[in-house]
């Protein structure tokens, strides 16, 4: 098994997590689930679900990238959203 915690991804998390792990006898790579926080670990786009969301989709690009993986071989990808403001109408998802 290889543990997987790439510089362009937060390090604040991996004395609790690791961010991917990646099966050594068939090739698997597990992702952590990843939010919107920047390689320092700062939240980026505070209140703004949209800055939010393009941060949560390019932490999973650079870890798709350091287990050498690509986004058509994704086999899972779960979402998990927080209660949207008010306007914001996620029943029509």
């Amino acid at each position: 098994m290889e543990i997987v915690n790439p510089r362009t991804l937060t390090d604040k998390v991996t004395s609790v997590i690791s961010q991917i792990v990646v099966t050594t006898a068939s090739k698997l790579a597990f992702i952590s689930g990843q939010v919107a926080v920047d390689e320092t670990g700062a939240l980026v786009g505070s209140g703004d679900y949209y800055a939010q969301a393009i941060q949560v989709f390019t932490n999973l690009k650079y870890a798709l990238e350091a287990a050498r993986a690509h986004p058509l071989y994704i086999d899972k990808n779960e979402y998990f959203c927080g209660k949207p403001p008010p306007g914001i109408d996620f029943d029509y998802f």
